[in-house]
């Protein structure tokens, strides 16, 4: 599981490089991220294990100034 896991991550970011265009006045953006956080407590017995999840939509008032939420 966490090797196909791997490789789809490093296919993800392979096409990501690809995709390389410039940004302009009235354009918008749609990000999301994800993830799983897993935090070992051996000296006290308690481990900590979750998933968590962002995501933020943009808008280009310039071609280098954006606002978001």
């Amino acid at each position: 599981m966490t090797s196909r896991l791997a490789w789809v991550s490093m296919a993800i970011l392979a096409l990501a490089g690809a995709a390389g265009a410039s940004v302009q006045k009235g354009d918008t953006e749609l990000e999301f991220l994800g993830g799983w956080l897993s935090q070992s407590g051996s000296s006290e017995g308690s481990d900590f294990d979750a998933w968590f999840a962002s995501g933020a939509f943009n808008y280009f008032v310039s071609d280098n100034l954006s606002l978001g939420v």
